[in-house]
């Protein structure tokens, strides 16, 4: 990958470990350089020989594919990077030997610390099953493929049905009740895993079977969920601290749901707003009502705060997703009088309207048991029908069966399955021992691309938008749209590149008028009505970022400074209206 400047970079070492089920061929691994560095740097390595290398000393993370695998790791110098390979066609058993007990779910899921790692806590016990189970914790780091030492929360810390999130640079776990009493004993309280040690702190109200989003400010928002006397509707959030016991919680100044429920969807939009989907009732009754919440878990402030769409109204068990480009989608579920299986695909607008019914899916690719929704790179989330994995294409308005897929998925009463980063997910699923027909969990994942943050995307092919995400379903008598002139865009409508940030940066493009769009640097926006309007009419721009100094130019003039937005970036377009831009050329390149 070559050197800079006349220093000699720093060795370091390449190490790519093996999962269970996924040992890696012997011959070459290519590897790619990631970093803020303008082209791509690649290498080859004889897998027999050492794995040292001289890495550029800007080198963030490293692609590494071979025959059969791939894989993707980041570290800050001068630390070595690791990396786990995975399988390019099919799931991996990400843990030797079988991690979890027995359970009916309540299992808390998620990755953390980057994406480095990876949480399964507490459980629910099945019936006989013996109650400690339930303070059941595995601990497993996604670069190394290793099991971190805690791997219990203790006698004193039995969960069922809490929430897990990332919390700063440690995991939250929070609520949930303990199956040792009768009635139940839900908590008030919380565990915030750090450096290996947990720490509990209050809540204030108890509650399980809750849903849980990390907000903008990096705080969890806890939503809903039930108590010993039922569902409720109030809201706490809980923010990360610098002393024991990491964090507190908080209960004033929030929202409160219109429609109290437990086990709902909580996603935070592309605004950062916060919207709450589905759950259930005291009378297991699914609540149709969408609540739209402020950045902070406050009170919402738009005109319409909840919504009872008709679409929704008449089916249960929907599954819910937010998009990075804007909305969320509504998929799936069951007909509430009668069972059957719901095919029916919605746009849920981030203006708080289901904008459009999309395709509904084909019976195949229904099938007959719970749909389950994951996020993944590009916008295009994938979805486990109980048999067979899809996934979505936000510029087709609709789900495809992919090239390579598992062939297998989370049971119907196991968690969701959690993305990792961006090419990444993993879910719980049952296991047989052969010998003893003992039921265990295992943790299992696939990973499907390894586009992330330092990704280079120098060209895009706006005919064929593939690494942008839309704000709207796009058609061509709609808000956007991309064909062979280009990506239209109007007044309301937008994309975001997906997955990858930017710190100094060249965005440069063209459109096919006068009229140009409004780029957005993270929050910041170029052009009306923004702190950085274009200098002047014109058919092509620049904007070149260095540091927090914007230098700007139409139509190769002399360029024009302007303040910028602090740290990382992400790259967007919007429409300027009236009418619709036409952007015919875009190129985004790191510096």
């Amino acid at each position: 990958m070559g050197c800079q400047g006349s220093a000699a970079p720093p060795t370091r070492r390449i190490v790519p470990h093996r999962l269970p089920d996924c040992d890696i061929a012997d011959g070459n691994l290519v590897l790619a350089a990631l970093g803020d560095f303008a082209t791509t740097r690649a290498i080859s390595v004889d897998l027999k020989e050492s794995g040292e290398v001289n890495l550029p000393p800007d080198l963030v993370g490293v692609e590494a594919s071979a025959r059969g695998v791939r894989g993707v790791g980041y570290a800050a110098p001068p630390d070595d990077v690791h990396l786990t390979m995975w399988s390019t066609a099919d799931a991996c058993r990400a843990v030797l030997g079988d991690p979890g007990p027995p359970s009916r779910g309540g299992q808390a899921i998620t990755a953390f610390d980057s994406g480095g790692a990876v949480l399964v806590a507490g459980l629910d016990p099945p019936t006989g099953g013996a109650v400690s189970d339930s303070s059941f914790a595995l601990v497993w780091n996604t670069r190394t493929g290793e099991k971190l030492p805690r791997t219990s929360l203790g006698e004193t810390h039995r969960v069922s049905w809490a929430t897990a999130t990332p919390f700063g640079d440690s995991v939250l776990i929070a609520g949930g009740f303990d199956r040792k009493f009768f009635p139940l004993h839900y908590l008030d309280s919380a565990l915030v895993l750090r450096d290996g040690v947990l720490h509990e702190l209050s809540i204030g109200d108890p509650r399980a079977e809750h849903g849980a989003v990390v907000l903008a400010s990096g705080a969890t928002l806890l939503v809903g969920g039930a108590d010993g006397r039922g569902v409720v509707g109030s809201l706490v959030t809980i923010a990360p601290t610098d002393v024991p016991p990491f964090g507190t919680a908080n209960v004033s100044m929030l929202g409160t749901l219109a429609r109290a429920r437990k086990l709902p969807t909580v996603m935070r939009l592309s605004t950062e707003e916060i919207l709450v989907a589905g759950g259930v009732d005291n009378d297991r009754n699914d609540v149709p009502t969408l609540e739209w919440f402020s950045r902070d878990g406050g009170p919402c402030t738009r005109p319409d705060c909840t919504l009872d769409p008709p679409e929704l109204a008449a089916l249960e068990d929907v599954a819910f997703i937010a998009l990075p480009g804007g909305g969320a989608l509504a998929v799936g579920g069951f007909a509430r009088d009668t069972g059957a299986p719901a095919s029916a695909v919605s746009w849920i607008g981030n203006d708080g309207v289901v904008v459009e019914r999309l395709p509904p899916l084909t019976p195949q690719q229904r099938g007959t048991k719970r749909v389950r929704l994951v996020a993944a790179g590009d916008g295009a989330p994938w979805l486990w029908n109980g048999n067979a994995w899809l996934r979505f294409d936000p510029w087709q308005n609709s789900f495809f069966s992919p090239d390579a897929a598992p062939e297998d998925g989370p049971d119907d009463d196991l968690p969701a399955p959690v993305a990792v980063d961006p090419g990444l997910f993993v879910w719980l699923a049952r296991t047989i021992t052969p010998d003893t027909l003992e039921e265990k969990t295992a943790l299992r994942g696939f990973r499907h691309g390894v586009r992330g943050p330092y990704t280079h995307d120098p060209d895009f092919l706006l005919a064929d938008p593939r690494h942008m995400s839309p704000s709207h379903p796009p058609r061509t008598d709609g808000h956007l749209w991309a064909d062979a002139e280009g990506l239209h865009l109007s007044e309301s409508a937008g994309v975001v590149m997906t997955d990858t940030t930017y710190g100094n940066v060249v965005v440069s493009g063209e459109t096919s008028g006068s009229s140009l769009p409004t780029l957005e640097l993270g929050g910041w926006a170029i052009g009306p009505p923004g702190p950085c309007p274009w200098p002047r009419t014109g058919t092509k721009f620049t904007v070149t970022r260095a540091g927090r100094t914007l230098l700007v130019a139409v139509d190769g003039e002399a360029p024009k400074d302007c303040p910028g937005p602090d740290g990382r970036v992400t790259v967007g377009l919007r429409g300027l209206g009236p009418g619709t831009v036409t952007v015919k050329q875009l190129t985004v390149g790191r510096r």
